[in-house]
């Protein structure tokens, strides 16, 4: 977010900066420190404006064995939580399942992996490496650079192809490139590698169901993918509407949410609050609070959707409609009440007549009409 930050850069205390055009100062006084409401330009874009802002959105795929999207003859660089394929093995107490981080140069040391993409493993090192698998818990081995346990499995950090290249304004660039410090170009910000890179890959493994990928597998030995999931796009309402009657709402009022959908029933990313569950009025989120959304859905609103099918092609900017499955109204606390009771008679046992019965069997003449819930005729 470009506009109204506050800015107080360290170079303005006590004066102006020419370089902060378009910044206004907000307050300070001579030889204190100045804070500025800016909205920045670059080559005469205006930050400020929604029109010239763009939001970046990642998108989580699997990597299937076979796959020709991970070659096994790419090697892949790792620059944090590397696992060391020699210790998985490890009958060493407190032995951590990571390299320990080291520096070469200010540069943090890379480690190098490969991805056996038939045999579906990370390889440390090389194609001929150990294999990165914990298919039973080792209680001697320690999970992160610090320890700690590793009841969960383990899980690696960005690894990426070094000599993938993608064009930034303008100027190809290798993706190790990407990761070179704004400060010094010829230091390595291992860290933004999860935030830059146009495409990294983690690799997963430990004992438990959900570490391990279980996949279908056809008699020619090729792999049955299922659709990934989706990504919905919907635009909240500017005008007076179901989720916003009053057509006032400042604060979500032709938003975009990007939300996902992973099949029947399966539809995350709408923001939440908090109400108090004894009035139903919002609260703090607390252990004596409810967490409900912050706004729903309407029948009907349209929607636009994109996702992968399992045979690889790509739906792109589909139109869906939202349909509520289930619903419920939350009742808000009155401070008074101003409803007023009438005063009715209650019936007594004098009050109740007994029913006859009838021991006359009536006479059928027709079929039945409805057998087992079935109309007949």
């Amino acid at each position: 977010n470009y506009s109204s930050d506050t800015l107080i850069p360290a170079s303005v205390r006590g004066t102006t900066v020419a370089s902060l055009a378009g910044c206004i100062k907000t307050g300070g006084t001579a030889g204190t420190q100045f804070a500025f409401q800016c909205s920045p330009t670059t080559a005469g874009v205006l930050y400020s404006d929604p029109a010239n802002v763009s939001v970046i959105y990642y998108a989580n795929d699997t990597v299937y064995p076979k796959d020709s999207s991970l070659s096994t003859a790419t090697s892949l660089t790792c620059y944090s939580n590397c696992p060391d394929g020699s210790t998985l093995a490890s009958t060493t107490a407190n032995t951590s399942v990571f390299y320990t981080q080291s520096f070469s140069g200010g540069n943090p040391v890379a480690r190098t992996y490969v991805f056996d993409n038939a045999g579906y493993t990370l390889k440390d090192g090389s194609a001929t490496g150990t294999s990165i698998t914990l298919p039973t818990k080792n209680s001697n081995l320690t999970g992160g650079q610090y320890g700690g346990p590793l009841d969960f499995g383990l899980q690696t950090g960005a690894l990426f192809d070094p000599a993938a290249t993608t064009v930034v304004n303008g100027v190809t660039k290798t993706y190790l490139n990407l990761l070179a410090c704004d400060w010094n170009a010829s230091q390595i910000c291992a860290w933004n590698a999860n935030t830059v890179l146009p495409v990294y890959y983690t690799w997963e493994t430990g004992w438990n169901s959900w570490n391990s990928l279980t996949s279908l597998v056809a008699s020619d030995g090729t792999i049955l993918k299922f659709d990934q999931q989706a990504s919905v796009k919907f635009t909240y309402p500017s005008t007076a509407t179901t989720v916003n009657s009053t057509a006032t709402d400042t604060k979500y009022a032709g938003k975009n949410f990007n939300l996902q959908y992973g099949g029947f029933r399966q539809l995350w990313g709408i923001p939440g609050k908090c109400v108090d569950m004894d009035n139903g009025a919002d609260a703090k989120c607390s252990p004596t609070a409810r967490d409900v959304p912050e706004f729903v859905i309407p029948d009907a609103s349209s929607v636009t959707y994109s996702y992968t099918k399992s045979d690889g092609t790509a739906v792109s900017s589909a139109t869906g409609y939202i349909k509520g499955l289930d619903m419920e109204k939350q009742m808000l606390a009155k401070a008074s009440c101003s409803a007023t009771l009438s005063a009715y008679t209650l019936l007594t046992a004098a009050d109740w007549t007994a029913p006859t019965n009838s021991t006359t069997e009536p006479t059928v003449t027709d079929p039945p009409a409805v057998i087992g819930g079935v109309v007949q005729k």
